[in-house]
């Protein structure tokens, strides 16, 4: 079916994740790299940090440009902000540190983005299931970057060593680029952006195999959702402090950081 073709093509953006976090903690014990940039601890924190500052910044501003732009779009012009950021680290010195915060940005749209993309685009009774495909492909990616590295490792030496495992992250950035640009709009974004015939004529597309009865009523069930949404409000910031929601949102966010304490990101470098 061709929503399992958007749902994978959409999780790239998941294995461009994994790549990164798999190959930043091999390419940091390289002795090449270490040289090149006389690393200590100080430096390493560096190196690390402005990622994870690009990640935030990505992470903050994802929610205005996928309801502005739409999903696939934001999906697009992160992917375009992570081969800026690979090209950056593995071409020049200069730019080394800029790369890594482009490529966090691009990072941190993805995670929020994609999984959203997928959720709008998949059928009802699949959809838990298709948005796992997104921690499939992190998993996998962070496989591939150890495999990756190993290759590189074993074969090559000097400076082109921890430019080549760099760069080849810029090679599932750009087929994530250019699968999306023939991807189609959620279905919900243009909805809710009033291209009603627009989302009509992508769910028959997603739909594939459904009967124009069953397509007519998702299409019915998402425009009265929407209009229910907004009889509701717009949706802020300032509401996910209060009473009932805020327990929720502190939940989510401690399950997560408590995922990155535990040190799995560095598993592949110990």
């Amino acid at each position: 079916m061709f929503i399992f073709l958007v749902t994978f093509a959409a999780a790239i953006g998941g294995l461009l994740f994994g790549y990164e976090i798999g190959v930043i903690s091999q390419v940091l014990g390289m002795p090449s790299f270490r040289s090149v940039f006389k690393l200590d601890a100080f430096t390493e924190g560096l190196i690390t940090s402005t990622f994870l500052l690009g990640c935030t910044v990505g992470a903050v501003i994802v929610s205005r440009i996928a309801d502005t732009l739409g999903r696939r779009k934001s999906i697009i012009i992160a992917s375009v902000l992570f081969i800026l950021g690979g090209l950056f680290q593995s071409l020049t010195l200069n730019l080394f540190y800029l790369g890594r915060i482009v490529s966090g940005l691009g990072i941190g749209i993805l995670s929020s983005v994609v999984p959203l993309f997928i959720g709008e685009t998949a059928p009802t009774f699949i959809r838990g299931q298709l948005i796992s495909v997104q921690q499939l492909m992190i998993t996998l990616g962070v496989f591939l970057a150890s495999v990756v590295n190993a290759i590189i490792i074993i074969n090559i030496e000097g400076d082109f060593e921890w430019r080549l495992a760099l760069g080849i992250q810029v090679i599932p950035s750009a087929v994530l680029l250019f699968v999306m640009l023939s991807m189609p709009e959620s279905p919900r974004w243009l909805a809710n952006n009033n291209f009603e015939s627009e989302c009509l004529q992508t769910l028959i597309l997603l739909r594939e195999g459904y009967s124009n009865e069953e397509v007519e009523q998702e299409y019915q069930e998402l425009l009265n959702s929407i209009k229910m949404e907004r009889t509701i409000g717009e949706g802020s910031f300032k509401e996910l402090l209060n009473k009932g929601i805020v327990n929720r949102v502190w939940l989510a966010v401690l399950i997560q950081m408590c995922q990155q304490w535990t040190g799995a990101s560095r598993l592949n470098r110990d």
